[in-house]
């Protein structure tokens, strides 16, 4: 243009036209990435206007930052065909530990109750004669168990065992303990968090039936769910 030539003068206008060509260059390398075609051009801006003198350089500077802002938001939008855009920022990930750390509401834990209770009513965890070994038919219980406790988020549970009077009080207690940590331990195996749920031993001291009847035993050994909101379960109560 006239005035940019009569700003620096005829016998620097080759150089001017070099440095218009570096900006097409620049231009056309645009599409690669525009970290580093801004970085090529300005290099190469460098590279042949050595000899230039500062009036020139500013001159050229300011022609070279408004094409390459108006080819970058212009109507052609060679920024967008770039693809440069400001990283976006990730709202924070709601982990299932942090979810899980909320205590849940009131009609949750009662939801939650509900849906263990209709596994485990009329139903009992079966175990070998006097030991704490779980039988293998009543593993198809845990699993059911497991499954709704794993979708009690906010949750903790009480795995309360339950013996019969038969047999004396300490033996029971150790029993009742040796059981309730048996069935912890095998829903903790099939995914329920060990930080959510607690086994307990009452022995013989909560009856269900207290006649000493064997109708009444089998009633009497058994193992109870009681679901609570917090890491601080509450008492069992009967299946």
């Amino acid at each position: 243009p006239a005035d940019v030539a009569e700003d620096v003068g005829v016998g620097e206008l080759d150089v001017a036209g070099r440095a218009l060509d570096s900006l097409r260059l620049a231009v056309r390398l645009l599409r690669c990435g525009v970290a580093h075609c801004t970085f090529r051009a300005v290099k190469n801006t460098r590279t042949r206007g050595k000899q230039m003198n500062s009036t020139t350089k500013i001159a050229l500077g300011a022609l070279a930052t408004t094409a390459l802002a108006w080819f970058l938001n212009g109507p052609m939008h060679f920024g967008d065909k770039c693809g440069v855009s400001a990283p976006a920022v990730a709202a924070p990930a709601t982990t299932e530990a942090a979810v899980s750390s909320a205590p849940a509401t009131a009609e949750a834990v009662a939801d939650c109750q509900g849906k263990v209770n209709a596994v485990i009513t009329g139903k009992n965890i079966n175990f070998t004669s006097g030991g704490a070994t779980i039988a293998p038919e009543s593993m198809v219980l845990i699993d059911a168990l497991a499954t709704e406790l794993k979708a009690c988020a906010g949750t903790s549970v009480e795995v309360a065992g339950h013996t019969d009077a038969s047999g004396g009080d300490v033996p029971n207690q150790k029993l009742s303990e040796a059981r309730a940590n048996a069935v912890t331990q095998a829903l903790v195996d099939k995914g329920v968090p060990t930080d959510r749920i607690t086994p307990k031993g009452y022995g013989e001291t909560t009856p269900l039936d207290p006649a000493g009847t064997p109708d009444a035993y089998a009633k009497n050994r058994r193992i109870e769910f009681k679901v609570a909101a917090s890491a601080a379960p509450a008492a069992a109560v009967g299946q």
